[in-house]
């Protein structure tokens, strides 16, 4: 009897310093999203924002060839993230036409995708006070405030993008990741299921309700969103990643590691998934060792 203890100490002692290794987090996905969830995104589960930057052609007679021709290079270069080259490029078109709403915002993006969310802001007001009408300044502000974590400006710029556009889903979107990591968590509720009732398919706006209703201890309830999450896109790994972890909050492990397993098949570099699953191996061991020996 003594040695079947000695052995459970060892046994538990031995997965106790693993663990310590691989400590386990349940940090929000939603900030993941972004690239989100971001990559929900939100990350979002995180789009920290699923953050989407929107642009258009902006088909205008009264600009300038001159002006189109930097126009569209620095849109060459946006695309290839050289984000310097085309804020240089979109100033160029803005020398040659002051009034170039479309260079004002995409100049905007670019500054905001290279880090300079203060710089980007500025140009975005300046789209608006070209053209106060369109959404896309305005929903671009918004992230950019988002990123830097202004989240009552964000939410401000969001609700213009939507006064603008009412069916705006991504606005509605990241509305909800901005309420969410400001903590208004009702709200953030309601914003999410409106980016759904909009678009049926959201698949990231399920998983971001479902992190906040288990956070609030609804996990039974979050449940149903992930299963409909994994159900609606079976090919994303965060959505199988944040299935798992509510899987495993209701302590429904087995599961939870057959989703996790699912996640890490699509994603295999997910160190994070790797660290829950040891745990999970852990638990499972401890609970048969107990068993055993009880």
């Amino acid at each position: 009897m003594k040695f079947k203890f000695y052995l459970l100490i060892a046994t538990v002692s031995f997965f106790i310093n693993l663990e310590s290794t691989f400590a386990f987090s349940t940090t929000n996905f939603s900030s993941c999203n972004g690239k989100a969830l971001s990559q929900i995104s939100s990350s979002n589960l995180t789009e920290s924002s699923s953050s989407l930057f929107l642009s258009e052609a902006f088909p205008d007679s009264s600009v300038s060839e001159c002006a189109k021709y930097f126009y569209n290079l620095g849109n060459r270069a946006k695309a290839s993230e050289k984000y310097k080259k085309a804020v240089e490029f979109y100033d160029k078109a803005i020398e040659v036409e002051p009034l170039f709403f479309a260079a004002w915002n995409n100049r905007g993006m670019a500054l905001s995708s290279w880090g300079k969310n203060i710089e980007a802001i500025k140009s975005y007001n300046r789209a608006i006070e070209i053209n106060p009408h369109h959404r896309f300044p305005w929903y671009n502000k918004g992230i950019s405030h988002g990123r830097m974590k202004e989240y009552a400006k964000a939410i401000e710029s969001y609700n213009k993008a939507i006064e603008i556009s009412p069916d705006y889903v991504s606005a509605w979107y990241n509305k909800g990741n901005s309420l969410r990591d400001s903590g208004k968590f009702v709200e953030a509720i309601e914003s999410f299921n409106k980016a759904i009732s909009l678009q049926p398919d959201n698949f990231k706006a399920m998983g971001n309700i479902a992190l906040i209703l288990c956070q609030q201890q609804k996990c039974a309830k979050a449940l149903k969103y992930t299963q409909q999450a994994v159900a609606i896109e079976s090919d994303d790994a965060l959505a199988w990643e944040i299935n798992g972890y509510i899987l495993f909050s209701l302590k429904q492990y087995d599961k939870a590691e057959l989703s996790y397993h699912k996640s890490l098949d699509i994603n295999p570099k997910n160190k994070r998934v790797k660290s829950v699953l040891r745990r999970i191996m852990f638990l499972k061991l401890f609970d048969r060792l107990c068993k055993l020996f009880g």
